[in-house]
């Protein structure tokens, strides 16, 4: 087998060049037809699992569960506000998670109640666009359709000085 780096032949068995060093598994296997498969990478693999939840349909079960934590983050709120030692301090922390819930849940709730009636549901990244406005009729005027005057010259008036007679006398 040859090296792909530097064209150097090698035995078989051998997992690396002996001139160069390069790794020759992927040479070997690709003879064999043995490839590996790609493996993605953490930043490739979070990528596919945050499309495939925004394709995914909307459950009904997943936001009653997020409506229903959300109401029970607003219950332990007002909780600890009166029975807590300092509650009356730090209750208010309880309202960030219990209103994240709540906005994930009750709209999940609607999506998979539009879903399950078959009516179409757009995605919340669309946005929406307005037609595009009627074509106008942008085509140059013609010569007897034109309103105004020509502009004047910029030379106009300053050669009316080359057609009078000289007054002048030669002094000499």
């Amino acid at each position: 087998m040859f090296c792909p780096n530097c064209g150097t032949e090698n035995q078989k068995e051998v997992k690396f060049c002996r001139k160069c060093g390069v790794s020759l598994a992927l040479v070997s296997q690709a003879l064999t037809g043995q490839l590996p498969e790609q493996t993605l990478s953490k930043h490739e693999r979070r990528e596919l699992r945050r499309e495939e939840k925004r394709n995914r349909p909307p459950s009904m079960e997943k936001g009653v569960k997020d409506t229903i934590a959300g109401v029970g983050f607003i219950v332990a709120a007002i909780a600890v506000f009166f029975f807590a030692p300092a509650g009356k301090i730090w209750f208010w922390s309880f309202f960030f998670p219990a209103f994240g819930l709540l906005s994930k849940g009750i709209p999940e709730i609607m999506a998979a109640r539009k879903y399950a009636q078959g009516q179409s549901l757009s995605s919340p990244n669309q946005v929406a666009i307005p037609p595009p406005p009627q074509a106008i009729d942008y085509r140059a005027p013609q010569t007897g359709e034109l309103l105004l005057p020509p502009p004047p010259s910029v030379t106009e008036g300053t050669t009316k000085f080359f057609d009078q007679p000289n007054n002048r006398t030669n002094e000499s």
